[in-house]
């Protein structure tokens, strides 16, 4: 071990000795090994390592349940990381008022069990939600399926703590919506990847549990079906939480497919409603007839340009591509394959770890207007063809996101990732690397060109660590 290793962990031990401090760190930062792994217990033992590292000039990455570390680029330099699993303890729960405050290193899984108890929900569902921490879903915008219903991160949360790169803590928000005169700084902390400071404290709002709660699994032969399902449904007085379509690879790696006894050439698509019992009764009736007016090939919709240009679809057309797949569109509710609603979404959210295999693989986020994220899931397939690597992913139909999965050779991947990339800028959207960047080659940016709002972004960062030492050069453009 190199003599300035061994004096890092000396220094530390002495600064904190309720910490647990690591020479030999097993997780990677986006494929860095760091020199060492500090895991502070409390707030302040936080305070007291980052103003200590800050000082030194170290540079450092936060890391909660390691489900995200593959996001963005590799830290160009990592001293420390920031273990915030110890970090684990709800410090103030008021079923009453619908409020939560927790650690940032206590897991999603943790604190929905717990407010369920109550007859409360927290609506977050990330991937590998059992090992996801809430700190690590708001620094990685890791919002979830249900955010159509319920909105996303910027919503749930009323206040939060955090350090700041020189070691002070800050505090924003509070415990009730209307918290913030000015500026409402603690929403920058969302999706900045920790580089401009280590949550470690968040005050969280509940929703009451609903009365019912159902999953649809519906069964679709193509794409066009399943765009043509959802148009229908999103122009209709329907309010389903979320919408979420699965290609025939992912409902394959889950083992979805096998609880349907649907060919592999199925896509899946979950549908899940939340409510008054009547109401939700209501919601799958007419999503059951949807379905069937699909299969008899009676014009239901208009046609999915209308979503971007308003104009009426083509009768005959519809009838043509419903019709040719007479009796293809099938709709289950998750108690009739034997499921509960809620080991349907734990099934889910578990793709990204299934998908990622031991081989060169990567998973990329993908965003689009709505209207053309059926047009982005079709260049996902015909790029993966093309380049001879094997492809799956989900779409979120209500939101317009998309995030693939790819395996296959270092070659095949890296034209596979450029040409999805070049598809969602022209479609006016973005593409960014979730896992697998050394899979693509050093010289590929997970984030991709400049944004126009990079300035901006740069100016933010520059005035919260302008010694450039929380997780550098991991962000947008080097950042």
């Amino acid at each position: 071990m190199p003599r300035d290793v061994v004096d890092v962990l000396a220094a530390l031990t002495l600064l904190v000795p309720g910490a647990t401090v690591d020479g030999k760190p097993q997780a990677k930062v986006a494929g860095v090994v760091p020199a060492v792994r500090v895991s502070p217990t409390t707030v302040r033992e936080l305070e007291q390592i980052v103003g200590w590292a800050s000082s030194r000039g170290m540079a450092m990455a936060a890391l909660g349940g390691g489900t995200k570390l593959g996001i963005g680029n590799p830290p160009s330099r990592l001293d420390l990381v920031l273990d915030m699993s110890a970090m684990n303890s709800v410090t103030e729960y008021d079923p009453g008022d619908l409020i939560l405050t927790a650690q940032a290193g206590v897991t999603i899984q943790h604190l929905q069990s717990m407010v369920r108890e109550d007859s409360l929900v927290l609506p977050l569902d990330p991937q590998s939600g059992d090992r996801a921490t809430i700190g690590g879903v708001i620094a990685c915008a890791d919002h979830g399926p249900r955010r159509r219903q319920y909105g996303g991160l910027r919503d749930l949360i009323l206040g939060l703590k955090a350090v700041l790169p020189d070691g002070s803590l800050a505090s924003f928000g509070g415990r009730t919506l209307k918290n913030v005169a000015g500026y409402d700084v603690g929403k920058l902390l969302i999706g900045s990847l920790g580089t401009i400071g280590v949550i470690a404290e968040v005050t969280v709002r509940l929703l009451p549990l609903p009365a019912c709660e159902e999953l649809l699994l519906i069964m679709l032969p193509g794409l066009e079906m399943g765009r043509r399902l959802v148009v229908r449904i999103l122009e209709s007085p329907l309010l389903p939480s979320s919408l979420e379509l699965m290609s025939p690879a992912s409902a394959g790696l889950l083992g979805l497919d096998r609880h349907l006894s649907s060919p592999d050439s199925s896509y899946l698509m979950l549908i899940a409603l939340e409510g008054h019992s009547a109401a939700v009764e209501r919601q799958v009736r007419d999503i059951s007839s949807f379905c069937a007016e699909l299969n008899s090939g009676k014009p239901t919709a208009p046609d999915a340009d209308h979503l971007a240009r308003g104009t009426p679809g083509s009768a005959p057309e519809i009838a043509r591509a419903a019709g040719a797949q007479a009796e293809m569109v099938k709709s289950y509710r998750a108690s009739e394959v034997g499921l509960t609603p809620r080991e349907g979404w734990d099934t889910f959210t578990k793709l990204r770890d299934k998908a990622l295999g031991s081989g060169p693989s990567a998973g990329f986020r993908c965003t689009v207007p709505l209207a053309l994220v059926w047009d982005l899931a079709a260049a996902v397939e015909e790029h993966s063809q093309a380049n001879s690597v094997a492809a799956s992913y989900t779409m979120s139909c209500a939101t317009g996101g998309l995030e693939a999965y790819a395996s296959g050779s270092p070659t095949g991947l890296r034209t596979f990732a450029e040409a999805l990339r070049a598809d969602a800028e022209k479609r006016g959207g973005a593409m960014s690397v979730l896992d697998g960047w050394s899979a693509l080659g050093r010289e590929f940016d997970a984030w991709g060109g400049r944004r126009t709002d990079y300035g901006l972004i740069r100016a933010v960062k520059q005035k919260f660590d302008p010694g450039g030492i929380m997780n550098p050069g991991r962000f947008v453009g080097g950042l």
